[in-house]
Parts: structure tokens; sequence; C-alpha cells
């Protein structure tokens, strides 16, 4: 069920303002709503048609009430020949069948003439006075003396197609802030006033290049100097969490926690997940999803030679994941074996992001011919198969290398 939708109200017709209720609603009105929860028509509780409603793209009303065989906002005289042309014709059309029975006949035309001839609405009026209805586009709430629509969190001005101030939640869901639904009003809703939504409520598509901006932006903020714990805060804000899985859950099913994690890798991939959660994007889709029903053995992790994550085509997220400074021709390759070191590790984690596959930094880093540099005098030292932390054969430890 979508936010706006509504049933039905139902009304103390014998009571007014000035006197107390007598406790029982003597009229009840039927909600007719499409699928943007526009309210396009209401009915009376034995099947009669009260008023119809149409809209422009942004919500400017256009009310028909009953009767009006012509669509021109009011029930006159007209209208009240056409329908006679049916009865006579005879044929149909659902404007003249004011009883809903499925012909236009003379009941129908008494039914005009009685309770809808002289009744005037048409373009900016929602409602006729008599039913003072004030739920209109997209399920929004009228406000009939500023011709404007109360969304829960913000106000929509329909004449100038715009929100009357800030996004609250800043820019999660495109790069203005006073924009309606990305400027998709004709496909799209926004039941909170905050974050737009697709048909039937789900979440739209977001550019790629807007969630890789807002990710980086909470990751720069976070770890401006840790390249390497900033990364693992990408990771964790644009990584796959399935349903029912934590943060930390997710991090550890990547390798950012867990005994072979990097110090400070997993709480920055959690912080990152968090993040996402917080501004409410959705999670991306994961390549290969599995069937719960039908489960596959787990497969064992082998890492692999891979190529540099330079070699392969990058789009603007991967390139976010590596950075300028370990692109081909960058500093970080050549700058000592630290810097070479992390880029390797940052071209493992892009590799895996791009091809779907577990690569070994080590390897990268041999490939690209990671030094460790030493001091004056001190001819350069390459990484040789083995190299690692543990502190055996072919380790650095403390910067001093290991044979």
């Amino acid at each position: 069920m979508y936010l706006q939708d509504v049933i039905l109200r139902q009304h103390d017709a014998n009571s007014g303002w000035t006197s107390a209720s007598d406790g029982t609603p003597e009229e009840r009105r039927y909600y007719c709503q499409n699928w943007r929860a526009d309210v396009s028509a209401i009915i009376t509780s034995g099947g009669l048609i009260v008023e119809w409603a149409k809209y422009t793209a942004y919500g400017i009303p256009f009310g028909l009430p009953g009767g009006d065989t012509d669509s021109d906002g009011d029930c006159d005289s007209t209208d009240i020949t056409q329908i006679q042309t049916w009865i006579d014709a005879p044929a149909y059309d659902v404007r003249g069948d004011i009883n809903l029975d499925g012909s236009v006949n003379a009941t129908d035309k008494s039914l005009a003439i009685s309770n809808y001839q002289g009744t005037t609405s048409g373009w900016n009026v929602l409602s006729a006075a008599v039913v003072a209805n004030r739920i209109g586009y997209a399920g929004y709430q009228k406000d009939v003396n500023l011709d404007i629509s109360h969304v829960r969190n913000r106000v929509l001005e329909p004449h100038l197609g715009r929100w009357t101030r800030r996004d609250p939640l800043g820019y999660v869901d495109g790069m203005s802030l006073y924009e309606y639904v990305a400027s998709r009003s004709t496909v799209d809703i926004d039941p909170l006033g905050t974050t737009w939504q697709g048909q039937g409520g789900q979440q739209p598509i977001h550019d790629p290049h807007l969630y890789d901006t807002l990710c980086k932006r909470h990751c720069d903020e976070l770890y401006p100097t840790d390249s390497l714990a900033h990364t693992a805060c990408m990771i964790g804000c644009m990584g796959y969490r399935p349903p029912n899985s934590t943060c930390h859950e997710m991090c550890e099913s990547m390798g950012m926690c867990g005994e072979r994690s990097l110090p400070g890798d997993c709480a920055a991939c959690v912080a990152g997940c968090e993040y996402r959660e917080k501004i409410n994007f959705p999670a991306p889709t994961p390549k290969t999803p599995r069937s719960p029903a039908t489960p596959q053995p787990a497969q064992p992790i082998v890492p692999r030679p891979c190529d540099p994550c330079c070699d392969l085509p990058l789009g603007p997220m991967e390139m976010g994941f590596i950075g300028d400074d370990c692109m081909p021709g960058g500093g970080g390759w050549t700058r000592n074996l630290g810097s070479c070191v992390a880029c390797a590790f940052k071209a493992a984690r892009c590799c895996e992001r791009v091809s779907g596959t577990r690569c070994d930094p080590w390897d990268i880093a041999r490939r690209n011919g990671c030094q460790y540099l030493g001091g004056p005098g001190v001819s350069p030292i390459e990484i040789l198969p083995g190299y690692d932390w543990t502190g055996g054969p072919n380790s650095l430890i403390n910067g001093v290398y290991q044979r």
C-alpha cells in the first residue's frame, strides 16, 4: 500500500461546526485513485459519481462535477441536453452515467438535474464547495487558500513545479535541492517530500555518478589522509549487503573484516555501509545473486593473478577507488614501497569490483615493479615471490627488508 492511499471519508452531515456531533456519520464518500495516487473520482456509498478531477504534470487540478458531459468544469443546461441526446441515440458515455449502472437513461438525467446542475469547478479548483475534498494530486493535501500542496516534510508549489524550500536530507536524490522528482513528474512521486520514488513505490535507479560522489565525500571527511581506510570505506558504501545481514557481516564477506584484513579496514568499511543506510540509498544489486531455494556449495577463494586496475576499462566509480595517484604515470607506484603496495591493494579491490574475481594484490605489486628503495647507496630490492607481512623470508618489518 502506498503511503498516500485513502479509501473513504465519513462525515457527520447533520451537525454543524457550532454544535456537538450526534455520533452518526450519515455521509460516506469513496476515493478512487490512479497509479500516482491522484484522486481521480469520488463516489457515494450508493455508487453515484460526485465529481472527477484531472491534473497537470505538477499537480494543478481541473475539477469536473458530476454530470459535466462536455468536461468544461461545470454542469449546466448544455450537459443535461447532451445526456438526453445519449438517451435518444441510444449511446453510452461514462460522463452521462451518473449512477454507473452501465447505461445512460432517464434516471441519470434526473440525478444530474437534482444533484449537480449549477455546480462549477474547472481550472485550479480541486473540489466543489459542497464536497470540500482536500486530497488531490499524488494523494497530497491541497491547501485551497494558499494554492499549494503539503507533502509531510515540504510544500509543493504546483504552478512553479518545484518545492518551496531545500531538501532537508541534502543531495540524496539529485543535484538540485528544489527540483521535484528529478523533473520526472509524469512517472515518479515523492510521498515524504525528501526522496523521490518510481511507480508502485520502487526506489529510483540513482545516477551512479551521484552515488559515487556522495560516498566519496563522506569517506573523504572520515579518512582524509588514510588511503587504505578510505578505500575500505568506499567498498562498504557501495558494496552489496544481502537482506537480513548486518554491515559487519557484509564487510566480513568482502574480506574487510576478519583475521586477514588490514588494521582499520573493518571499521572503515562498516562506517561506509552505515552511511549508505542512513541516507536510504538502495544497495547495489549483486552481479550473480543466488536463489535461496537452490543453495550452491561454497567455493574456496583462491587468489589468482589479475591485471592491474589501470589495464581495465574504468568508469568514474572505479577511478574513485584507485585515485589519480595510482593511475598509470601516477607517483604512487614509484614513490616508495609502502605507497606502491597501497596502490596494488587498491588495484586488487578495483579489479574485484570490475571483474567479480578475487585478485592477489602481491602479484599486482610484483608485476608493477614495487621496490624497497632503501637508503642512500642501497640498491633497490624488488619484491620477490613469497613476499608477506609475517616476518618470514622476503618480508618487510618496520621498513627493514628480511631475507
